[in-house]
């Protein structure tokens, strides 16, 4: 990204994924002001892929409804299929500096929403595979403000 530090073109995200809401809209789902991505080399020479993540002001919008026309999705994705589907890998470390997260129900005329901001969050040793986890447990920790007020603290 190129302009003066400080300036409007550093707010721009880096990613932007937008999906086609009904009419050809595109509305926001996630965004990244700035994402680093990791990979052990140690591990991956042993065969396994171990990665790390820190997101910087990642933005995640969710849409619900009742029928997928009203969520702009054509088709549902499969549900049931686990994680084991998936190539085995590890996340050693996901950490997010403030975060925000917007969820719209749709289902409703009002379409009310629920916005939780300013969140700061880890996820520690998340595998695919029992092995990988190396016998430790998996390690969510997070905390945000919910609509203007609202503390909100999770550890898992």
């Amino acid at each position: 990204m190129g302009g003066v530090p400080g300036g409007a073109a550093d707010d721009a995200p880096l990613l932007r994924i937008e999906k086609l809401g009904a009419g050809g809209v595109a509305l926001p789902y996630f965004q990244v002001r700035k994402a680093r991505f990791g990979l052990y080399f140690k591990e991956l020479v042993r065969g396994n892929v171990v990665a790390a993540i820190d997101l910087d002001k990642p933005k995640l919008t969710l849409v619900s409804a009742k029928n997928q026309q009203d969520q702009g999705v054509e088709e549902a994705p499969e549900v049931g299929w686990g994680l084991e589907a998936l190539a085995p890998f590890r996340m050693d470390r996901v950490q997010v500096k403030d975060g925000e997260l917007l969820w719209v129900d749709a289902s409703e005329p009002e379409r009310p929403e629920l916005w939780l901001h300013r969140i700061e969050g880890t996820l520690e040793n998340f595998a695919t595979r029992k092995a990988l986890s190396k016998n430790e447990p998996t390690v969510l920790a997070a905390r945000g403000v919910l609509q203007r007020s609202g503390a909100v603290s999770v550890f898992a």
